[in-house]
């Protein structure tokens, strides 16, 4: 199955978007947040919680790349 972030809730992909900048707000995420975003495979467990995936990590920069481009930058 292949996932995009059009395959996202507004709120899955604002808390992968947290995850992906890291810091103390991803402390917040809820744990049905975050086993939803396990099991698409874009955030994985790691020491100290959850984690953003390489899958997920790769979205997210896809995603900011086009952003940066449909602005001319």
């Amino acid at each position: 199955m292949t996932i995009s972030l059009k395959d996202l809730t507004e709120h899955e992909l604002r808390w992968l978007k947290n995850l992906h900048r890291g810091g103390a707000a991803t402390l917040m995420l809820p744990a049905d947040t975050a086993a939803r975003l396990r099991e698409l495979g874009l955030a994985e467990q790691k020491l100290g919680g959850t984690g953003i995936s390489k899958l997920g990590k790769r979205l997210i920069d896809e995603r900011i790349v086009a952003s940066r481009r449909a602005r001319g930058l």
